[in-house]
């Protein structure tokens, strides 16, 4: 029964994946019983494959030297360094970037939510590479809204920033038991995403690292109330230190 089950799976996975809606394959291949290593493989190549066909179509060279693979940093100075055409040009890089990923994202949450509860590590693995999918998603529409172009109707993704941020904020609290926390803070740090970072920070209960970021933006009040609704063992010996600065 259990294989005839896959079997469905597979073939409605397989279908989807054929008409070019990715996005409803990757649900099906996460219940297919297929390879992981597999899947996720077909679906790195398709996110690579369709960022560089639309590179293509719209005259951006060196599609292969700023593959999505490659993270949006790699991409900013160019695109903004030229002129307004230029700019526009080497914008549309980010535009699959942003939708693309999707499918990996969505295929590897079904996987982790699979895992039975002793696969610590594996659940780890898997949550921390979900959190790079979408800081990667997040810094792409970045990139994408700083040049006005989602009000295009031919080359917007269907995603935007405030969507996946949201998304991603309710992972990271549906998820945070699977989350190593210093490789977390590390990644979001890297993107220069202060305001997730206050966020996990503040769910993780790290109220040393929230307070340091509220003041560090003159935010003194919050930090305070903050403190004040926070349980006196945690924060005991750090509110001393940070006393001065709140008077």
């Amino acid at each position: 029964m259990q294989e005839q089950k896959r079997l469905v799976h597979r073939t409605r996975a397989e279908f989807y994946y054929t008409a070019g809606r990715l996005d409803k394959a990757a649900g099906y291949f996460a219940k297919s019983g297929l390879q992981f290593e597999d899947v996720t493989m077909r679906l790195l190549v398709d996110w690579k494959s369709a960022w560089e066909q639309h590179a293509s179509s719209v005259g951006v060279s060196g599609a292969s030297a700023n593959s999505p693979m490659a993270g949006p940093s790699h991409k900013t100075g160019a695109a903004t360094s030229g002129g307004s055409a230029n700019a526009e040009a080497l914008s549309l890089v980010w535009w699959k970037e942003v939708d693309a990923a999707t499918p990996l994202r969505l295929y590897v949450l079904e996987i982790l939510k699979a895992l039975p509860a002793p696969m610590k590590s594996q659940k780890t693995m898997l949550a921390i590479w979900l959190v790079e999918i979408y800081l990667h998603q997040i810094a792409a529409a970045e990139n994408y809204e700083s040049l006005g172009l989602y009000n295009s109707p031919q080359t917007a993704p269907t995603l935007r920033r405030d969507e996946i941020t949201s998304d991603f904020q309710r992972f990271l609290r549906d998820f945070s038991m699977h989350l190593d926390y210093p490789t977390v803070v590390s990644l979001i740090t890297a993107r220069n995403q202060r305001s997730l970072l206050l966020y996990f920070t503040r769910i993780m209960g790290d109220y040393h690292r929230v307070v340091s970021i509220l003041i560090t933006s003159q935010k003194y009040s919050e930090a305070l109330s903050l403190l004040m609704d926070a349980q006196t063992e945690k924060i005991e010996l750090f509110i001393y230190k940070i006393a001065p600065m709140l008077m």
